[in-house]
């Protein structure tokens, strides 16, 4: 299956590194209208981001189970990273995806990419960075201005956009979720994605 929006000739990607500290910027503020703004130049209508969203405002199964869970075992302060345990996130295995900055947060690594995501985009990010991501320029940098806001402001946030192009998925939903090394320093991700088709359904690999 391949239901992704990367471009038919990708060619060599340039991000826009500026842009993505601004974009972080106005995650974190709370203010995306500017970051829509390129979105629906580019015919990806408007995308949405919540910081530190309820289980009831995200829609997925998947990703609503990731967020009761992070809810549970966080218990007032960030979760240690060691609480990433599969056995745990079954109801979301497939889904999940684990990301680690590099760079001082510049730049994000998948440790883990889900194979439902890897069957439905038809490609695979593990080992990868997230700046090596095949979808397009913005896509890519609104990607890693969230994984950065989410370190920043330790808390949930929770993202849905509408890929161009795509046949199946009529929305990509995405929860990051920050989790802590020894120092207490926020080191790593949890993230769950997920596409919805047109019907509101959960599309499945």
């Amino acid at each position: 299956m391949h239901d992704s929006d990367v471009p038919a000739k990708p060619g060599a990607k340039v991000l826009n590194w500026p842009r993505i500290d601004e974009w972080t910027s106005l995650i974190l503020g709370d203010d995306i209208a500017a970051i829509a703004a390129v979105f629906q130049q580019h015919g990806a209508g408007t995308p949405e981001a919540v910081r530190n969203p309820t289980p009831e405002q995200i829609p997925p199964g998947p990703l609503r189970f990731l967020a009761m869970h992070w809810q549970t075992i966080a218990a007032g302060s960030l979760p240690h990273l060691s609480e990433i345990d599969p056995f745990k996130l079954r109801s979301a295995l497939g889904y999940l995806m684990v990301l680690e900055p590099i760079e001082g947060g510049r730049d994000f690594r998948y440790r883990l990419y889900g194979s439902a995501i890897a069957r439905i985009s038809g490609f695979d990010m593990t080992a990868r960075r997230a700046s090596e991501h095949p979808a397009s320029a913005y896509v890519s940098e609104f990607g890693i201005a969230v994984y950065r806001a989410t370190l920043t402001a330790r808390m949930p946030i929770y993202t849905t956009r509408r890929p161009v192009g795509a046949e199946l998925a009529m929305r990509w939903h995405r929860l990051t979720l920050p989790f802590v090394d020894d120092s207490g320093t926020p080191a790593r991700i949890l993230a769950g994605t997920a596409a919805i088709d047109p019907g509101g359904r959960l599309v499945k690999a």
